[in-house]
């Protein structure tokens, strides 16, 4: 089976089409997400709503659960709680209701799980970027590969149990899953911050063992102009561009 993977698609409706348009290009069997479609961006309410209506299986982001439990905003930086307060001031009851029914991890199949954060600890959102918090993952969970995002960089781990060491691959245009064991981090759809702007998804295989990853341009102007509109942070908007 062939998998479509997004993450942190983070309310940005420009990347989130752009992405949908390329992913009926891969015909890809199964879309899933990986969390956070709000949070940061200006149009919350349509991506909530484009997630809901296609029917894609969705992990519970970090972001998405600040919604529904307030008191998780205070434990953000000023700009992420601002950007938070305006997007529940702008989702419906039914989207808000929809992000509260969100599991906190996803099996794809007998041999990968998926998270928003590190998959053994999905409740404490943490990062991929600890390799300390990587190797605590491999060894709490048996399935040969974890799939996440969060950190809105795209990179991997591969795990050599009988060594127990850690081999990050920054950046990868694929990852080969049939050797060792392997984390495969898939990016942002919506505020990338790997100094590469366009939006991120991975393509897993689970016959061929390969996870690919795919950029797609989309219209960052019209994303920054909207979040500027808005009255959201203008940093929002600049990190658009930058890709960090």
């Amino acid at each position: 089976m062939r998998y479509a993977i997004i993450s942190d698609i983070h309310a940005n409706l420009e990347a989130l089409d752009a992405v949908r348009k390329e992913i009926g290009e891969l015909c890809p069997d199964r879309i899933v997400c990986l969390g956070d479609i709000v949070g940061y961006g200006a149009n919350p309410e349509e991506c909530v709503s484009i997630v809901i209506n296609e029917g894609w299986p969705t992990i519970l982001g970090n972001h998405d659960a600040a919604i529904i439990d307030p008191p998780q905003m205070e434990m953000m930086n000023t700009v992420a709680r601002a950007a938070l307060e305006w997007t529940a001031a702008n989702l419906s009851d039914s989207s808000i209701k929809f992000l509260a029914s969100l599991p906190m991890t996803m099996s794809l199949n007998s041999n990968s799980i998926a998270a928003h954060g590190l998959p053994h600890k999905p409740e404490q959102w943490l990062y991929s970027d600890d390799p300390y918090a990587v190797l605590a993952s491999f060894r709490a969970l048996p399935q040969k590969t974890l799939f996440m995002g969060h950190l809105h960089f795209a990179h991997s781990y591969k795990y050599a149990p009988s060594e127990e060491k850690l081999f990050l691959c920054q950046l990868p245009e694929s990852v080969d899953l049939s050797l060792e064991r392997n984390l495969v981090n898939v990016g942002s759809v919506g505020q990338p911050r790997d100094e590469d702007h366009r939006a991120c998804l991975v393509i897993y295989d689970d016959a061929v063992h390969t996870a690919v990853y795919h950029r797609v341009q989309y219209d960052t102007i019209e994303a920054a102009k909207k979040i500027v509109a808005a009255g959201l942070p203008n940093i929002l908007a600049q990190r658009l561009f930058l890709g960090r």
